[in-house]
């Protein structure tokens, strides 16, 4: 061992292996949201009215999205320590984010239908019931 440089970190392989997983994990989630939000907007796009079946897509992609980003935090946040806990910690903010989307996200699915403005001014709705 050497005298007088820096102490080896104890635990970055697993320091990394988890930033490694979170990145991965935010990859994929942002990909699953563009390829729906992708699919939906070339179906408006052509003319096209979007169904229950585009709207069960898009819920389940996009929630798998939400699960996936929500790993990605928690991993991030408990890679952090205790620095994470800090109010005015980016990783604390974006922790607290993920949580509170997902929640927001529960709650809509619980509605009976979901609607919104198409591209043409005109209201789209699903009936999910």
């Amino acid at each position: 061992a050497k005298s007088g440089g820096p102490a080896p970190v104890v635990g970055i392989d697993l320091l990394y292996a988890r930033l490694a997983d979170a990145a991965a994990e935010s990859h994929a989630a942002t990909m699953l949201v563009r390829e729906a939000a992708g699919r939906v907007m070339k179906k408006l796009a052509d003319g096209g009215r979007l169904d229950d079946a585009d709207a069960g897509l898009a819920m389940r992609d996009t929630g798998y999205a939400l699960k996936l980003a929500k790993r990605a935090a928690t991993q991030i946040f408990e890679a952090t320590g205790a620095h994470g806990l800090y109010l005015n910690n980016a990783i604390q903010r974006g922790y607290r984010d993920i949580h509170a989307a997902q929640f927001i996200c529960q709650c809509l699915r619980r509605q009976p239908g979901v609607s919104f403005v198409d591209n043409n001014g005109d209201l789209v709705s699903f009936f999910l019931s």
